[in-house]
């Protein structure tokens, strides 16, 4: 690692264990959050005090304060920040997935059971639908895409997006990630 003062410091992966440093891979910089009024960890708008950072492992923008120290093992720097959620989902360090002809194995780990337990659904009312409720987000699952009725039961992640209830907990039940879905969602085989 490159001291600000010059030097060449080697930081060595036992010094991140022992001091919960988690190891990730990074995400290419194509794919960071370019501009975002507000930090996506705490809400507060960013200013001359609260300056804007990307998580290193999903992209997504933090202020100083919602950012915690990652190992990185794809990057120049080993050194990176990362959001809470990048930065303490598992200890284990698993490859990006790469699109080629050799298909890479899956690692099922289901997500923390504590962040799981922590995501609250709602119920979505068509009619009386608050203004700025779900960020201006689509009435439709996120990776479904089939519409929402009146009585669904959905939850919005940390990333804001919005999913059926019984959609995203299958999904985190066999992943320890979640991620934005652009394209219709299949499910990857069991």
């Amino acid at each position: 690692m490159r001291r600000r003062d010059g030097s060449n410091t080697f930081v060595g992966l036992e010094t991140f264990i022992t001091t919960g440093a988690q190891v990730r891979y990074a995400c290419p910089k194509s794919h960071w959050l370019r501009k975002a009024p507000t930090c996506s960890g705490c809400d507060q708008r960013f200013h001359l005090f609260r300056w804007r950072h990307n998580c290193r492992v999903c992209g997504d923008m933090i202020c100083g304060e919602c950012s915690w120290t990652v190992y990185l093992v794809n990057a120049k720097s080993n050194v990176g920040r990362a959001c809470y959620a990048c930065s303490r989902a598992s200890s284990v360090v698993e490859a990006p997935r790469k699109s080629s002809k050799v298909a890479m194995p899956i690692v099922k780990r289901p997500t923390c059971p504590s962040f799981l337990d922590s995501l609250r659904a709602t119920e979505w009312m068509d009619s009386e639908r608050p203004l700025g409720s779900y960020r201006g987000k689509s009435s439709a699952c996120t990776m479904c895409k089939k519409s929402f009725v009146g009585g669904d039961a959905v939850v919005s992640l940390p990333c804001h997006d919005v999913f059926h209830k019984h959609c995203i907990g299958a999904h985190l039940a066999l992943h320890d990630h979640f991620f934005t879905f652009k394209a219709p969602y299949v499910p990857l085989p069991p």
